[in-house]
């Protein structure tokens, strides 16, 4: 576990919040593989069932010294997580910028009323 760098934690990190469970099988996730022991090479890609990903997060967990990887993250697939009310711009239901116009020039004085 010494071996994993801030660009593993970050790989599996990102492996772990997408809930994947395939990833491309390249220089970064093989160094992963060798060190952890996880995963199911097939062609070009790395697969991972439920329980290897369960030891993948322990395992950088316990490497990074965080409790819990994911507490940030919501629970669910990206529609579940929308239907949450979890604002982000990939899995919000609406544009984070949805609601604001947009205003160049000058300004008249003075402002006119907007409707929402």
């Amino acid at each position: 576990m010494a071996g994993l760098s801030a660009h593993h934690l970050q790989a599996i990190h990102s492996l772990l919040r997408n809930r994947r469970h395939r990833v491309p099988l390249d220089a970064t996730w093989q160094f992963i593989r060798e060190e952890q022991e996880v995963g199911e090479p097939r062609g070009n890609s790395l697969y991972f069932d439920d329980a290897m990903l369960r030891v993948l997060r322990r395992a950088a967990e316990c490497a990074s010294g965080a409790a819990n990887l994911l507490a940030s993250a919501p629970r669910g697939n990206r529609p579940q997580a929308a239907a949450q009310g979890f604002i982000d711009e990939k899995t919000a239901r609406q544009r984070p910028d949805d609601g604001f116009v947009l205003l160049k020039g000058r300004l008249p004085t003075p402002l006119p009323t907007l409707s929402a």
